[in-house]
């Protein structure tokens, strides 16, 4: 990368976070505070996975609601939402009406699959989320994690998951973020699949993540990864919530 370009990515960066406060004061009309629930981004290609997860997480005595985030639909997947999803207390919301009164041409960006995650946890009507992947199948209650006496996502209100690969960023990533400590060298890479948040507190890494992703095919996904293994949104959040501890620091 040349010079010029890192210093443009640095200054955009840098602009971003500043203006971040602005930024969540508009979330936080989103959400309904103390709402808990689970989330997950689907399609008509995937909808079946869908189905099995609504029907899995009834099956392990979750009482949790479900909001599926529909990029795409068809007929038949009408009728299950309509017909029979409400009977699991779970909904479904396509994507250009959740986005509409944010961003009404955000159906026409072309986004990416790995994009949507974050264009389905931010305006989802909860303040606490249980984020899935169409084809993460509890099989435990995962009601629990959200209990009174859940100590660690009460004391964070975030919590994700290792994978199994280890950082492979380039070292100009650093460049771009300033003086700012991320330890990306002593940590595995996290799973996107399954992600909790509490948005009241962590408004503010689910933003960052998402002007990564928003910036990610053409520019933070290949510098995040190098074209290595699983390239996509799951570093995202990890850099989100390191550099703004940092940042507060």
């Amino acid at each position: 990368m040349s010079k010029e370009n890192e210093d443009k990515w640095r200054e955009s960066h840098s602009s971003f976070i500043t203006k971040l406060a602005h930024f969540v004061k508009r979330l936080q009309d989103l959400y309904q505070p103390g709402m808990t629930g689970i989330v997950t981004a689907a399609g008509r290609p995937n909808f079946g996975q869908v189905i099995s997860l609504v029907l899995m997480t009834r099956q392990v005595d979750s009482h949790l609601p479900i909001q599926v985030i529909l990029d795409s639909s068809e007929a038949w997947v009408e009728y299950v939402f309509g017909n029979i999803f409400p009977g699991y207390n779970a909904t479904c919301v396509e994507l250009k009406d959740v986005w509409a009164g944010v961003h009404p041409f955000v159906q026409k960006l072309g986004l990416q699959s790995f994009q949507w995650k974050l264009l389905s946890i931010i305006p989802s009507t909860f303040q606490n989320v249980l984020f899935l992947d169409s084809d993460a199948l509890p099989v435990l209650n995962p009601d629990l994690i959200f209990n009174t006496g859940a100590e660690l996502f009460t004391s964070t209100g975030f919590i994700s998951w290792p994978d199994f690969w280890t950082q492979s960023a380039s070292s100009t990533l650093f460049n771009i973020f300033g003086d700012v400590e991320v330890p990306l060298t002593s940590r595995t890479t996290l799973k996107s699949r399954i992600m909790v948040c509490d948005k009241a507190r962590h408004a503010d890494i689910l933003l960052l993540a998402a002007y990564y992703n928003f910036n990610g095919p053409v520019h933070y996904y290949p510098i995040t990864t190098q074209y290595g293994p699983v390239e996509g949104d799951k570093k995202t959040f990890f850099l989100a919530a390191f550099i703004l501890e940092a940042v507060e620091r």
